[in-house]
């Protein structure tokens, strides 16, 4: 049978459930986002409060001046314990501890448990903060099993001192105030301080003007020295000596041509002239160009007595074997400059020196003054050498901390906030004039070899100095350059108190990123010459290199020729420098900064 179907449209299904079905699952996956989104955005939110709330309180406590304790009733943990409330997230559970302040307490922050808060004193200039825990309560998310949610932050603060760092040299009480000369003794450029020497003061009537030559070679055999005077006596009653500080090692001193006690009477000693026009003329013994280091002359007349009458010390003539050492001439006893032996790793021990003066100190070595109680010799004992740190706690008054100057050091070696160092007496030129200009095969540029700054440009520019027929420009600020009051004066900050404008800063912050600006470290007494003790940091002092007079100021600046750098040959033979109170400085915001020394502003910086 033939059936016929009538064509008609397909037919449709109805899917309508289906939809319904994966609307509500997206509703749901929706709405979990959104839970999500909300709630973990609040987490979010509150967990940025508490970082806030631990850097408020690391800063606050950072603000307290050192030595910082882990101690219940210490400044630093009350000042933490106030921002921490001040500052507390708002939650369930903090409402009324809040407006209290007693969300948290000094005894929390110390009990060793980071949950309700902490403070940690860390290398004696590290402060880290640790916020209690906050709970954030969840809403939406709940649909997902998850209530609530603890957030915790922390926050680390280090003590920092502005500029680049201290500079690997010392000063000493009578040369680190106001303008001083650095120069090298045996130049006569400039009278120098005469340091004690044995057989003083004397009593004889023989003077000495002048010698030549005024240095040595060291090991020169048969050098003639003559020199000229007064009163000086016969070739058969007159004996020179050689002296050294007699605070140094041995040799202190050498007579020529023996010693004056000997029989017969010496002979040997040549006079020339009579009365004013008088010379002697001598050969410098051996165990004299054998000792690298400054000699002062003396001329001894023996009388009736056969007892030797010397020239006054306060006249003796320095005679430099070797190389020049720059040395204060401020005038004063017990006034010098010398240098910190400072180590390096991958350098030469002669190169630590210029290379510390063009670079700074070897990270992590860094100083610091000695917080403890300094001996009236001025000395320290770093044996043994020590990591621990010499600020807070019981140990402020014994411990040191001393980088070893002995052999190749390791890295473990260069300790900071070093406060016991070795030292040598004087500023070798050889090594102020690498440091400064040349550079060293370490630190490819001296020091000084940076433009100058934007606060004396453009009525200065760089300044061009010739060493060994080589031309180098260097920076040419001045102290000046940076007051910010045209009536004041060196004067007017150059002393150990300050009082300018009511004790209000008069120098911009600029002047710490001046290459020409350092710090200096203090030692309590002038290191004996050639020793092998070890001495404290006991302050540092703000020093800036140029030559300008405690009469100068920014409308008269008055500056000399050398603007304190003065060069003779292939050597800086003279530097001059202004030693400062900081606190004519103002606090920089930003800038260069540097491990704290213990003395001088402080910067409380925020590092994590």
């Amino acid at each position: 049978m033939l059936r016929v179907l009538a064509e008609g449209p397909p037919h449709r299904r109805d899917d309508s459930g289906t939809v319904a079905v994966v609307v509500a699952l997206a509703s749901v996956m929706l709405f979990g986002i959104a839970a999500l989104v909300v709630d973990l955005g609040n987490g979010f939110v509150r967990q940025q409060d508490v970082q806030r709330q631990a850097d408020f309180a690391s800063l606050a406590g950072g603000a307290e001046d050192p030595p910082w304790v882990k101690a219940v009733s210490h400044p630093v943990v009350l000042a933490a314990r106030d921002r921490l409330n001040g500052n507390h997230v708002y939650n369930a559970a903090a409402g009324a501890c809040r407006s209290s302040g007693s969300c948290v307490t000094a005894e929390a922050l110390v009990n060793g448990d980071d949950a309700d808060g902490e403070v940690y004193v860390e290398a004696g200039d590290t402060l880290r903060v640790v916020a209690p825990r906050a709970r954030v309560d969840f809403g939406m998310a709940g649909v997902f099993g998850l209530s609530s949610v603890q957030v915790q932050e922390d926050a680390t603060v280090r003590l920092m001192s502005p500029g680049s760092g201290a500079m690997p040299s010392y000063a000493v009480a009578g040369c680190d105030w106001g303008p001083q000369t650095l120069t090298a003794p045996a130049t006569g450029h400039v009278a120098t301080t005469v340091p004690p020497l044995d057989d003083s003061p004397g009593t004889g009537d023989a003077t000495v003007s002048s010698l030549t030559p005024a240095a040595t070679p060291v090991g020169a055999s048969g050098q003639v020295l003559t020199i000229s005077g007064d009163r000086m006596g016969t070739s058969s009653k007159t004996v020179v000596g050689f002296y050294r500080d007699n605070r140094g090692s041995a040799p202190t001193r050498a007579y020529v041509p023996t010693d004056p006690s000997a029989t017969p009477t010496p002979s040997g000693v040549e006079v020339t002239g009579t009365g004013a026009n008088m010379a002697v003329t001598v050969t410098v013994p051996s165990e004299v160009t054998a000792v690298e280091d400054v000699w002062w002359v003396r001329v001894g007349v023996r009388n009736a007595a056969d007892v030797v009458e010397w020239s006054p010390a306060s006249e003796a003539r320095p005679l430099r074997v070797g190389e020049a050492i720059l040395e204060c001439a401020a005038g004063s006893s017990d006034g010098n400059f010398g240098a910190l032996v400072l180590p390096r790793r991958g350098t030469a021990k002669a190169d630590w020196l210029p290379t510390n003066m063009a670079l700074g100190m070897q990270a992590p070595l860094s100083v610091h003054t000695f917080d403890g109680i300094v001996a009236t010799s001025g000395e320290c004992n770093p044996s043994p050498p020590t990591t621990s740190s010499s600020f807070g706690g019981a140990s402020a008054t014994t411990s040191t901390r001393y980088s070893a100057t002995a052999g190749n050091p390791a890295p473990t070696d260069l300790l900071t906030n070093t406060n016991c160092v070795d030292t040598d007496t004087g500023l070798p030129a050889g090594a102020a004039t690498q440091g400064m200009i040349t550079g060293t095969s370490t630190a490819p540029t001296g020091r000084l070899r940076r433009p100058t700054s934007s606060a004396c440009s453009p009525g200065r520019s760089d300044r061009t100095v010739t060493v060994a027929s080589t031309a180098y420009q260097i920076n040419d600020d001045v102290l000046t350059c940076f007051f910010l009051d045209d009536a004041a004066r060196i004067a007017d900050v150059d002393g150990p108190t300050y009082s300018y404008n009511g004790g209000q800063p008069v120098i911009s912050s600029e002047i710490y990123s001046s290459p020409r600006f350092f710090w200096v470290p203090v030692l309590k007494v002038l290191p004996t010459s050639g020793g092998s003790q070890h001495y404290a940091i006991t302050d540092f002092r703000a020093a800036f290199l140029c030559d300008q007079p405690g009469s100068a100021s920014r409308a008269a600046p008055l500056v000399g020729t050398d603007n304190g750098v003065q060069l003779t040959g292939n050597y800086v033979t003279s530097l001059k420098v202004v030693f400062f109170n900081w606190r004519a400085i103002s606090v920089p915001n930003g800038g260069s900064a540097t491990p704290y020394m213990g003395a001088g502003p402080k910067l409380v910086r925020l590092v994590d």
